[in-house]
């Protein structure tokens, strides 16, 4: 993905920062992706615990944090 993509996973009406980079995994090559939402961040507000999310998916890890 470009970096625009992942920008564009960000919540609309949240000012997110995206980062990612390459890594490996127990079976290979995965692609970790953080998303630092605002703290007025609705959907954050809601869903993402204060310790952060972590979901693992197929050939990647995706963070969600609260900043």
């Amino acid at each position: 993905m470009t970096t625009s993509e992942l920008q564009a996973l960000a919540c609309p009406d949240c000012p997110a920062s995206i980062t990612s980079q390459r890594s490996t995994g127990a079976e290979g090559p995965i692609l970790v992706v953080g998303v630092e939402h605002a703290g007025t961040c609705p959907w954050a507000a809601a869903y993402v615990p204060a310790e952060g999310y972590v979901l693992a998916v197929a050939g990647g890890l995706l963070l969600h944090t609260i900043g």
